[in-house]
């Protein structure tokens, strides 16, 4: 049997192809057939769609889209990545549909009501549209009033507008935004901005004028400042401002019927007031302002060693003007608001009840804040592991806390302690390689390994003497001497320096020298010392001081006795050959040094040069008494040379017979002896 139904396409050709297939039949002989005969069915074949292409690829919500395919006829369902479609027109070979709300990119599928289906092989990309405004709600309403604006696309919205004023606007889903009728608005027409477009209501949405506020009641009748009190009433919307006795408070508009505000600092008793763009309410009633004396409910930790940052809670702590722990002032305290403060355990605290001032009186603690022993210091690290003077180094351990004292290899350091575990500190000048150490009152830590000074700074520690008149030779103690440019007396450079070693150089006080710290100078900076060296009046009157470039006179390792035995006498000549005498004979420069014949006294330099064993020296005036004490001594140090500056008398041989101008002993232990003469006085 045949089965068709009456509203397909073919229904009336298979009628009339039936009606001529029935009349041949009938024309034919009957013959009968055997019992085995079987005839089965006739079917007609369900057909599946296939999609070919469709046009655009892309688009959004609401497009057009056509299908291209073939066997479409029987399609009855079109779906966007899983979402139904409204087809709007349909042929064997073409569809059209239009992307659904809510649609998403992917695949499209045609499906055949006897369930044949296909999908596209490539997705169709649903992309943001121009947003669209359907409708919004309440129409109309005064500044401040919150409107629902609902509609299509609003993802991503950058603006709302009345009338062109803009409004503030939150954004619910694509389909809804919650706008406030901003200060200023207009009626008109609404409209919203996204970065795909611009939407705008067909609908006009009239402002109207707000109403006049009343304030039927407020909760509490009283309390201190920073209370908050509840106001009841009517047409909040769009308040600008809330007064307690003329006082502006902070508040929040939570309906058009309720405002929260808190109590100013500063409010007194009296009135409260309400400003909307409608107008001004006051308060039947005064809210009365009480004192506000403060209290301390806890603190936390309740023990600690100075240094410690202690939270503090309790109430009405605004305004605070000290805290101290057990009598002692706190100088660093924070108030972070009325009901909480934070503080640090001074120096001197000792354990007792925490206090708090303020101008309406003072709270103490139920219970004893407990100030315990610092540890020594622990360094665990410190970084970075090198750097030149005047680098920061953040140094990492523990008992920090009360720290007095910072030092690279035993040069002192500025530092800051960040906490009872972290100190940030400066390298200084003059520090070299070496340990870093902590000091507090408990004890010293020391670092787990040498910090590298790379390009470091001279470093001053010592000098002798300590004063003296300008032309004075001095001795200056103290590290990273190698590569000194310069030697300054508060500021003056010296008239002549040597660098004797890394941690010893000779300098000569200039004459515009005056008291106050020696500098030694090199390219990465300059080393002071901690103490002044005082410029003191000649002790030669009448006497002038004339300088010369190191010179040196006297070199016994150059001569025929190169040695200074104990308490055998050695003579040298000094001025009296002349400003160009041969002093090859002595060892020293064959071209003279410059020193006239007529100098009063000489500044020289004595270096004892590999002694034997430890002794001193005597110099004195050729034609004078043995002195008592000694211009030198020195002692065995292996590559270590002892050097001392003195000025002297010599033979003047105008006024006496000269033979030489300088007589020299060495006492206890023999060396050998290097003068450098570096100027003279006449």
């Amino acid at each position: 049997m045949i089965r068709f139904f009456s509203n397909h396409p073919f229904a009336a050709w298979t009628t009339r192809f039936l009606a001529i297939l029935t009349v041949f039949v009938l024309a034919q002989p009957v013959v009968a057939q055997p019992e085995w005969w079987f005839q089965p069915p006739v079917r007609i074949a369900q057909v599946t769609p296939t999609i070919v292409s469709f046009t655009p690829l892309s688009g959004p919500v609401g497009l057009s889209v056509t299908i291209n395919g073939t066997s479409l006829g029987a399609v009855n369902s079109v779906t966007f990545n899983g979402t139904n479609a409204t087809i709007t027109s349909i042929s064997s070979t073409q569809i059209r549909a239009t992307v659904p709300a809510g649609a998403t990119t992917g695949f499209i599928r045609v499906t055949t009501s006897g369930g044949n289906f296909d999908e596209s092989s490539l997705p169709f990309v649903v992309t943001a549209g121009a947003p669209q405004i359907v409708s919004f709600s309440p129409t109309s309403g005064p500044v401040g009033t919150s409107v629902t604006i609902t509609g299509a696309n609003f993802n991503g919205a950058t603006s709302v507008t009345f009338n062109g004023t803009t409004s503030s606007f939150v954004v619910d889903n694509t389909a809804q935004i919650r706008a406030t009728v901003p200060s200023g608005a207009t009626s008109g027409q609404i409209t919203v901005t996204t970065p795909t477009g611009s939407a705008t209501s067909t609908d006009t949405y009239t402002v109207t004028a707000a109403g006049s506020p009343t304030i039927s009641s407020f909760s509490p009748l009283s309390g201190p400042v920073g209370t908050p009190v509840v106001i009841t009433g009517s047409n909040f919307t769009s308040a600008s401002a809330v007064n307690f006795n003329g006082t502006t408070a902070a508040f929040t508009v939570n309906s058009s019927t309720q405002i929260t505000a808190t109590v100013p600092s500063g409010a007194t008793t009296g009135t409260i007031s309400v400003t909307t763009s409608g107008g001004t309410a006051t308060s039947a009633i005064n809210f009365t302002v009480t004192s506000s004396t403060p209290t301390i409910t806890s603190f936390s930790p309740t023990s600690g060693p100075i240094g410690t940052q202690v939270l503090i809670s309790g109430n009405n702590f605004t305004g605070a003007t000290a805290v101290k722990f057990n009598g002692t002032n706190a100088p660093a305290f924070t108030v972070n608001s009325d009901i909480q403060i934070s503080v640090t355990v001074p120096s001197g605290a000792t354990t007792g009840k925490i206090s708090i001032d303020t101008p309406t009186g003072t709270a103490t603690s139920q219970t004893d804040f407990t100030v315990s022993a610092t540890g020594a210091p622990i360094i665990t690290s410190f970084s970075p592991q090198s750097g030149s003077p005047a680098s920061t180094v953040t140094l990492t351990g523990s008992n920090f806390t009360g720290t007095t004292l910072v030092q690279f290899n035993g040069v002192s350091a500025g530092f800051t302690v960040n906490s009872a575990t972290q100190i940030t500190t400066t390298v200084p000048n003059g520090s070299t390689t070496g340990l870093i150490s902590v000091t507090n009152a408990s004890g010293t830590g020391t670092s787990p390994g040498s910090f590298v000074v790379t390009n470091p700074t001279p470093g001053v520690t010592s000098f002798t003497p300590t004063s003296g008149p300008t032309g004075t030779l001095v001795t200056i103690t103290g590290s990273n001497f190698t590569n000194a440019t310069d030697v300054l007396f508060n500021g003056a450079s010296a008239t002549s320096y040597s660098v004797v070693n890394i941690t010893q150089i000779t300098a000569t006080v200039p004459t515009t020298a005056t008291t106050g710290p020696i500098g030694v100078v090199n390219a990465n900076g300059t080393g002071t010392s901690a103490t002044n060296f005082t410029v003191t009046a000649s002790s030669t009157t009448g006497l002038r001081f004339y300088p010369v470039s190191p010179c040196r006179i006297i070199d016994t390792r150059n001569t025929a006795t190169p040695i200074l035995a104990p308490g055998v006498q050695r003579s040298f000549v000094v001025n009296s050959g002349g400003p160009t005498f041969n002093y090859s004979s002595q060892g020293g420069n064959s071209a003279g040094c410059g020193i006239p014949a007529d100098a009063k006294a000489v500044f020289f330099n004595f270096v004892a040069v590999g002694p034997t064993s430890p002794g001193d020296l005597q110099a004195w005036q050729f034609g004078s008494p043995i002195p008592t004490a000694s211009v030198l001594n020195y002692a065995v140090v292996t590559g270590l040379n002892i050097a001392n500056g003195i000025i002297l008398p010599v033979c003047n041989p105008s006024t006496a017979s000269c033979t030489s101008d300088l007589n020299v002993q060495a006492n206890q232990g023999s060396t050998q002896l290097v003068v450098d003469v570096v100027g003279y006085m006449k």
